[in-house]
């Protein structure tokens, strides 16, 4: 089954003033923003090969990231309200908009993702009329991509331990749901002792951020329009 004209991929990003906060032991604010926005920039070259750049939505409070989301030539839609959740669920509501079948959510803190990662959760929503692909970190506590279809048919529960609430969730509404692992998504940078681990990794993340040829961060870079937010 294809992807294309079928779900909307959705890419939340932080106010770049904030961003990986959890590294800053490690990472100056410069540093965090340029890993930031590589890891961004590698994640949306994966997806326009797999979905047209009208289903990619680049969800951010940041001016400066809506602008590069429009360089790069995808959907860019200015956050409202606070909080990862409101905001997804204001992606959701354009989604239902738009008549997109299907909602995937990708953070943008995973540097080993693969195209086959997201293949792979869309296969197994296939056949399915309402469904959640989850797809947990490492120690399960977390949840790396998650699928939902048709959109909101599930309320998001990002944060702490948000894996078992989507699993309590979708068995309380009686939702189908599969679980998607593989290393490379199981893998996200959000402490400083995985920072450490993927730049010793065979492929590690100083070669996954240099495929995607972006230069270090401009705090300068300036604004332009986006079109799902307008």
């Amino acid at each position: 089954m294809s992807l294309a004209e079928k779900v909307l991929v959705v890419i939340p990003v932080k106010d770049l003033k904030y961003t990986k906060s959890r590294l800053k032991s490690i990472l100056s604010l410069l540093e965090r923003q340029t890993l930031t926005l590589r890891i961004l920039s590698r994640t949306i070259e994966i997806l326009k090969s797999l979905v047209p750049v009208r289903s990619i939505l680049v969800l951010t409070p940041d001016e400066r990231v809506l602008a590069l989301a429009n360089h790069w030539g995808v959907l860019g839609l200015k956050e409202e309200g606070r909080g990862l959740n409101r905001a997804l669920t204001q992606a959701t509501r354009w989604a239902v908009q738009q008549k997109f079948e299907a909602i995937l959510v990708i953070p943008c803190d995973l540097p080993l993702l693969s195209r086959r990662d997201i293949e792979s959760i869309w296969e197994l929503s296939a056949g399915e009329e309402d469904i959640a692909v989850m797809a947990p970190n490492t120690d399960r506590s977390g949840t790396n991509a998650l699928l939902v279809k048709p959109p909101g048919i599930l309320r998001y529960r990002f944060g702490k331990n948000s894996f078992s609430h989507y699993q309590t969730s979708v068995l309380a509404k009686q939702i189908h749901f599969r679980v998607y692992t593989s290393p490379s998504i199981e893998f996200d940078l959000d402490r400083p002792e995985q920072c450490r681990l993927a730049f010793a990794k065979p492929y590690c993340l100083e070669k996954a951020i240099d495929e995607s040829k972006i230069r270090p961060f401009d705090p300068d870079w300036g604004s332009s329009p986006h079109p799902a937010g307008r």
